[in-house]
């Protein structure tokens, strides 16, 4: 049975500016274990306040936590089948998130908080840049028309070889000891377009092998941006949090 407990925590404070970035923090196992310890410590509390679980584990609690973006307010709600308990877990852990989040402030020295913004100021011109690179690709190998084009290719390669599989059987035809000038004449033909179509399927092939060859070049490109853009996300949330 899960029981919504209904008093909810607001607060205002220069916490994470992303309610998914609060959220993750919230639930993360350093903070939990933080929040039992209080709640261990705390004069009004004691082991038997805590209720465990068939393992001999405490009881979870699920936290979530909603507002907007940027916003300086959030809204914190937790959820268990102890209501009691759900409260005093919720108030303990707000309790060490702020005496967490001062202590990672204070443990922060400015040389460090300096190394972080670099570092952020230096990815952010990295990405910036090969997200140019990967525009400037795209500019002149659309994926669109790549992929257009690697379809029209594997069909004239199809058709190709079946026209080249059908002048073969006639070549079987003409294989005898003696052939008429006719005979003669139509055979050099044939090879004549035996050798037209052959280098017409390599030509094709190599168009396919191109691009192949841009396909994973521009997917290299896309996962390098996402790649750089990722490590942006994390820097940029962790020089607001320590800043």
């Amino acid at each position: 049975l899960m029981i919504r407990v209904p008093e909810l925590l607001m607060f205002s404070e220069d916490f994470p500016n992303s309610p998914g970035t609060l959220g993750e923090l919230l639930q993360s196992a350093t903070l939990r274990d933080l929040a039992l310890e209080a709640l261990r410590t705390h004069p009004k509390t004691t082991n038997s306040s805590i209720p465990l679980t068939k393992d001999r584990n405490p009881l979870p609690v699920e936290i979530h936590v909603t507002g907007s973006t940027n916003s300086k307010v959030f809204l914190v709600r937790a959820i268990s089948a102890e209501p009691v308990f759900t409260q005093n877990f919720l108030d303990a852990l707000i309790g060490v998130f702020v005496d967490y989040k001062r202590t990672t402030h204070r443990s922060i020295s400015g040389g460090t908080l300096t190394s972080l913004v670099e570092q952020f100021q230096r990815c952010e011109r990295d990405l910036k840049t090969e997200q140019e690179v990967l525009n400037s690709f795209q500019a002149i190998n659309n994926p669109a028309v790549l992929q257009a084009q690697g379809a029209v290719a594997v069909e004239c390669l199809k058709q190709l070889n079946l026209q080249l599989s059908d002048l073969r059987q006639e070549e079987v035809l003409l294989h005898r000891p003696t052939l008429t000038e006719v005979e003669t004449a139509h055979n050099q033909t044939l090879q004549l377009k035996m050798e037209f179509i052959r280098n017409s399927i390599k030509e094709w092939e190599g168009r396919i092998v191109e691009a192949s060859r841009l396909d994973v070049e521009a997917d290299g490109l896309r996962q390098n941006v996402q790649r750089i853009q990722r490590v942006y996300d994390r820097l940029s949330t962790l020089v607001q949090n320590v800043a």
